[in-house]
């Protein structure tokens, strides 16, 4: 007989969690252990550590954050989201944030049911491991979004930044499949074009670069880079309309700026004038001017654009603690 899979439940709802549980042990063939709880634990390594191999998660509301909290505690551990509506925009944010499916309770029926937590796991098993933990974290801290594919566009790993462009108007999604689609189709057959051409080495970084979108979509720049031996491909996503965000903390410790200066900096690397800084800081265009020249003696800098590009290159843009 096969081994039983172990699955917790996460249900506050008591009726509900005893119908689904009774759902997913009907079917000696497909045999589960079902473990059910009431709310997510504090310490979610708990649920690794009694052999939890699929979690259900039933919501009452449009607040994904256990989800996306579970995603990055456990990003190896299926999660299937059990909703109380049929709402199809909260079921795409949650394959967004890493879901494997997304149910609706009302809809519910044991054969059904018993597949899709079949299926959940062998994909969870098929699915090729992330690099690791540390790389994740790293990848986290990027102000760009980052995608890594394998051969056949699956998305294997997409960043916060990713995660945070890919909303609804982007042009760009992550199917339930978790292959990479294109929402305009003649979009899609450049970037197909793009990627085979990156992938067989017939472009250079320089024509590697894509911008999609227009319309009613978000415009996304996309760099396409080749990972190579058979490695898949990474894209590289930024908004170009949205510098990024830039650590004072990491300014103040490499050029020695005080905390002041530190923020201008960042609000100028953000595309603010010297007069919008002043109308957010409340302090006058001659301090912030006096501010500015000891910037530029303490960076090595002589001009605001020769700033800007020195910092936006920098660490001060990378290396910054990820957004709770």
């Amino acid at each position: 007989m096969e081994r039983p899979t172990h699955v917790t439940l996460i249900d506050r709802h008591g009726e509900d969690a005893r119908q689904i549980a009774w759902m997913l042990g009907g079917d000696a063939d497909t045999p589960f252990n079902v473990t059910v709880g009431e709310a997510l634990p504090d310490d979610l390594d708990a649920l690794a550590a009694d052999g939890t191999e699929l979690l259900l998660l039933a919501l009452d509301d449009d607040d994904l954050a256990p989800l996306q909290r579970l995603r990055e505690a456990l990003p190896q551990l299926p999660v299937i989201l059990l909703d109380r509506d049929a709402d199809d925009e909260r079921g795409r944010r949650a394959i967004r944030l890493g879901a494997q499916d997304h149910l609706v309770k009302s809809r519910l029926e044991p054969t059904a049911l018993r597949r899709a937590a079949l299926h959940a796991v062998e994909r969870a098993r098929a699915a090729p491991p992330p690099a690791s933990a540390g790389v994740g974290a790293i990848l986290d801290r990027l102000p760009h979004g980052v995608l890594l594919l394998d051969p056949e566009l699956r998305v294997l790993l997409a960043n916060r930044a990713a995660r945070a462009l890919l909303d609804e108007h982007a042009p760009l999604r992550i199917g339930r499949d978790r292959r990479l689609r294109v929402m305009e189709a003649a979009q899609g057959r450049l970037l197909g074009a793009l990627i085979g051409a990156v992938r067989r080495g017939e472009l250079d970084d320089q024509g590697s670069a894509l911008l999609l979108g227009g319309g009613e979509r978000h415009p996304l720049a996309v760099l396409v880079s080749d990972l190579g031996h058979g490695g898949g491909t990474a894209l590289f996503l930024s908004d170009p309309h949205a510098p990024p965000p830039v650590a004072a903390e990491t300014l103040t410790a490499l050029y020695g700026l005080t905390p002041a200066e530190a923020r201008l900096v960042a609000l100028l690397a953000r595309g603010l004038t010297l007069d919008a800084v002043a109308e957010r800081t409340h302090l006058s265009p001659h301090t912030l001017r006096t501010q500015l020249k000891q910037v530029f003696r303490k960076t090595g800098t002589n001009r605001q654009p020769e700033l800007i590009k020195l910092i936006l290159t920098g660490p001060a843009a990378i290396q910054r603690q990820p957004p709770k």
